[in-house]
């Protein structure tokens, strides 16, 4: 198909709360940039907030999923209530669309692409104010749907799986392509990961991950353990931005684990160990799952964690810990068996080319808006040629 005579620009909009909506839109901006006449724009919508401001949003929010569950809980129910909460995110919405209406109109975008709730409402709100005739997709990054999420004026929902088509309540198209993850999680060769780090071919590699902000009680599910630390289990604990954790990890396990703070590596440590313990955020489970590892999910947070993990342990997918102890037990009981491969379930396939997918429907989307002629001729085939 001759695509030489039009260019498009996209633009991928996510939000820092919770590194997977900014790793979501990666994903996709990797997997645009493989076609000619492609123009990639990628933004948060916490750019245009003053730092200080910025600052205590995240360390508030951190702070509460981590110390206040309870508060958390009623949080995300009472913002799941169609109710006043949605006049509260509709004027946020309309408040942001006018502090971003220079930056769009700058970039003036075919397609906008949005990988969190926030920066979905702010695009549906500035097309309502007259601006604007570009496509809007929505990626959402977990296995469930908040009503956040949801707005008259969303061209395409793309969603984990279609079992959440019934949660989708606004007339929109729907695609279950899976939650986008980066190339480096899917082409992974899993010997060459282990040689890279020197893992012995016996050990049971278990990797202690809770997110970006290290939301997982590494030093007490290690210390758990006491006497019965079976030989073949070997912990790496990532600790991501959690410097203290780092440092508390460091003086009590240094000689024992492999701590890493936050880390590029993280595809390839994925990539070559047998377990994962973790939080039950969309975007880490779904590199885990990319990967073919078994998943622990420890103590989801109320709200979409635990429906992320319920999702998962329905489909055979994940099992789920809410004590120490309990978690102890299961890793014992994984380091006794032969095999670590990820038991899934024949009839949910884990969809790792789900950025491939969506950028690809996307693109078949703005030839049928933008050039009619083409309609019916075939699927968008502009990739950039091999070097």
């Amino acid at each position: 198909m001759d695509t030489a005579g039009k260019s498009y620009s996209i633009l991928l909009l996510s939000a820092p709360i919770g590194s997977g909506h900014r790793l979501a839109a990666e994903a996709l901006k990797e997997s645009f940039g493989q076609y000619d006449n492609i123009k990639v724009n990628s933004g948060s919508i916490f750019d245009v907030i003053p730092n200080i401001l910025r600052s205590f949003i995240l360390k508030s929010y951190v702070y509460i999923a981590s110390e206040e569950p309870e508060i958390y809980k009623r949080l995300y129910a009472w913002s799941n209530n169609r109710g006043g909460s949605l006049r509260l995110r509709n004027c946020i919405n309309y408040f942001f669309a006018c502090v971003l209406e220079k930056y769009i109109s700058k970039i003036n975008p075919d397609a906008v692409i949005a990988t969190h709730a926030t920066p979905t409402g702010i695009m549906t709100a500035y097309k309502k104010r007259g601006h604007g005739n570009f496509y809007l997709g929505v990626v959402v990054t977990d296995y469930t749907v908040h009503s956040w999420w949801l707005y008259d004026g969303v061209d395409c929902y793309f969603i984990a799986d279609d079992e959440l088509r019934k949660e989708i309540t606004v007339k929109s198209d729907i695609q279950a392509f899976g939650i986008p993850v980066r190339n480096k999680f899917i082409r992974q060769n899993r010997e060459d990961c282990r040689r890279r780090f020197n893992w012995a071919a016996d050990k049971k590699i278990c990797l202690l991950m809770g997110g970006g902000e290290g939301m997982l009680p590494m030093e007490d599910i290690i210390a758990g353990f006491g006497r019965r630390y079976p030989k073949n289990l070997h912990f790496v604990a990532v600790a991501g931005h959690n410097e203290k954790m780092r440092q508390q990890l460091s003086g009590r396990f240094k000689d024992e684990v492999e701590i890493y703070g936050f880390t590029e590596l993280a595809p390839d440590l994925i990539g070559g160990a047998d377990l994962i313990i973790t939080k039950a955020g969309g975007l880490t489970v779904s590199e885990a799952l990319a990967a073919g590892l078994q998943i622990i999910i420890y103590s989801p947070l109320p709200g979409q964690e635990i429906k992320n993990a319920e999702f998962l342990k329905r489909h055979d997918l994940a099992s789920i810990s809410w004590t120490i102890r309990e978690l102890t037990e299961r890793i014992i009981d994984f380091c006794s068996q032969e095999t670590s491969s990820c038991n899934l379930k024949k009839d949910l396939s884990v969809k790792a080319d789900a950025a491939q997918e969506i950028c690809q429907y996307v693109l078949n989307e703005l030839l049928k808006k933008y050039d009619l002629d083409h309609i019916g001729k075939g699927n968008y085939n502009g990739r950039k040629s091999s070097p």
